[in-house]
């Protein structure tokens, strides 16, 4: 592991974690000490209101790399922690063709793809995943839906993508309960339901120009919508 990053699951759901470097975090729980800027090929992930980072609207089989930079202003507004860069997959980077898929207790399944091709000049990629599962906990089910595409073109310096990205997520992370109450049953929760619900679409267009081996010219024009809506306990099991 690298060090000074740890990974805590507050929300109680492996889908919304908290990235913890330095004493900053990349976190969905709006509140926090945020200030770890996230990108994906060149977009902020970061929300506006309260720089929150939604982990669950990227694919992780799309992703080819992800590097974790120190602080830098370079990168934008509240980059004091430092910041994340992921590099996602495109047919020049990848081509092939592969799937799984994953049963398990708590009603759990998962399955995903991806594909890439190219040629000299041309090039297509997609990936999905879908997972859903009831969870082991009362009242705690979760469902994930991901996809990602990009269509990409290049010739002698340049290079263009256009890359779609889209989530559609029902997840579920109900909070603590007394040790009295999990003395009786491990499984219970104490209020129900701690809900969040993400609809996300993005388009980005992006280039970049390769003016010698030395200096490069990159750009980014993107648009993104957010639609979250979120369901606090406000109901108790012993009701």
């Amino acid at each position: 592991g690298l060090l000074g990053v740890s990974f805590a699951d507050a929300q109680s759901n492996p889908f919304q974690p908290n990235l913890f470097y330095r004493g900053f975090e990349a976190s969905p729980l709006a509140g926090d000490a945020q200030g770890i800027a996230v990108y994906a090929n060149g977009v902020r992930l970061n929300q506006p209101f309260g720089d929150t980072m939604n982990w669950d609207l990227v694919p992780d089989i799309a992703i080819d790399r992800l590097t974790l930079e120190g602080s830098n202003p370079v990168f934008g507004l509240n980059a004091l922690g430092g910041s994340v860069a992921i590099l996602l997959k495109n047919g020049f980077t990848y081509r092939g063709a592969e799937g799984e898929g994953m049963a398990g207790s708590f009603g759990r399944w998962q399955g995903a793809f991806q594909y890439g091709a190219g040629n000299a000049n041309r090039s297509l990629y997609v990936a999905g995943n879908v997972l859903t599962e009831s969870g082991w906990r009362d009242h705690s089910p979760s469902r994930l839906q991901q996809g990602f595409a990009d269509f990409g073109w290049r010739a002698d310096g340049a290079d263009i993508h256009l890359e779609l990205m889209g989530a559609k997520n029902d997840l579920t992370g109900n909070g603590t309960a007394p040790v009295e109450l999990l003395a009786v049953d491990r499984s219970a929760v104490f209020t129900f339901p701690d809900r969040t619900r993400n609809s996300y679409g993005l388009a980005n267009l992006r280039g970049t120009i390769q003016a010698n081996d030395a200096l490069s010219f990159q750009g980014n024009l993107y648009v993104s919508r957010l639609q979250q809506r979120t369901r606090n306990g406000d109901a108790s099991e012993a009701e």
